[in-house]
């Protein structure tokens, strides 16, 4: 293998990884609120707000859901 095709290498894996991390991909706890109810998210949220830790779209998401709520 010449220099050339490892330095391609390398940077298409930084590349890669970079992509799947900024996807989210690697972060299961954002992934697995959208199987939450409604009750359950809020809670998940009121525990991470205590700590001012709640990822922004898991907000939105409580948001979104308030705002369609039909009674």
């Amino acid at each position: 293998m010449n220099k050339k095709s490892f330095l391609k290498i390398i940077i298409g894996s930084f590349l890669a990884t970079g992509m799947a991390y900024s996807s989210g991909a690697f972060n299961t706890e954002i992934k697995s609120y959208h199987k939450m109810s409604t009750y359950e998210l809020q809670q998940h949220i009121e525990k991470l707000s205590q700590h001012g830790e709640v990822p922004f779209d898991m907000g939105v998401e409580l948001i979104h859901r308030w705002s369609n709520y039909k009674v």
